[in-house]
């Protein structure tokens, strides 16, 4: 094989992987609430430690390619500490890989930058709830809803966390807000069947 077939077949390498990753970025950014129906639904928290329903490192199946994606993003982030959609893209995928420590500083990060965001707001605050500190969620939920009281995605991951740590009847009356809001939504509607199976 000639040097310039091997230069040609490292290209296509290249391109093949960025067009790749921009198209996981893409795909991304068109999720309804970060939390699933049920994803944290399975095992209410102990406290004390990180969410039991969340837990750290249990990302996506390519995570091993995603985790060297994201230490590459925040090595870059370091010589471009002002860049709000550059720290919201190192949040977004320390979030898919439930790198929640990451997460909550990039988002925090972001929102220093550009603050009162709902979206960061109530991705933040899933971020926190992941790290064990599920109060400091629900009173960053509360705030998502005093700026914006038609967030519905907040209201959504607050279900998810409340019934994550066992307050299912909180998580009920937080479930009526939300049905209100959004009343044909199949994403709400399956979270109000899996919080009634419990």
């Amino acid at each position: 094989m000639s040097r310039d077939n091997v230069l040609f077949v490292l290209l296509g390498v290249l391109i093949g992987f960025v067009a790749a990753y921009f198209l996981f970025e893409a795909v991304g950014q068109h999720q309804s609430p970060r939390l699933p129906a049920g994803q944290a639904l399975q095992a209410p928290a102990t406290g004390g430690g990180p969410a039991a329903g969340v837990p750290a490192g249990s990302g996506p199946v390519n995570a091993p390619v995603m985790q060297q994606q994201l230490r590459e993003m925040r090595q870059a982030m370091e010589k471009d500490p002002d860049n709000a959609e550059g720290w919201l893209r190192v949040a977004n995928m320390a979030f898919d890989l439930r790198e929640w420590e990451i997460a909550a500083d990039a988002y925090q990060h972001a929102l220093d930058l550009q603050p009162g965001d709902p979206d960061v707001m109530s991705d933040l605050a899933v971020s926190l709830h992941g790290m064990g500190r599920s109060e400091e969620a629900l009173e960053m939920f509360n705030r998502v809803q005093q700026l914006n009281p038609q967030h519905w995605q907040s209201r959504f991951n607050e279900v998810v966390v409340l019934a994550d740590m066992g307050r299912t009847d909180d998580a009920a009356k937080v479930m009526v807000d939300l049905q209100r809001l959004q009343p044909d939504n199949p994403d709400v509607q399956r979270l109000a069947d899996e919080l009634k199976s419990r």
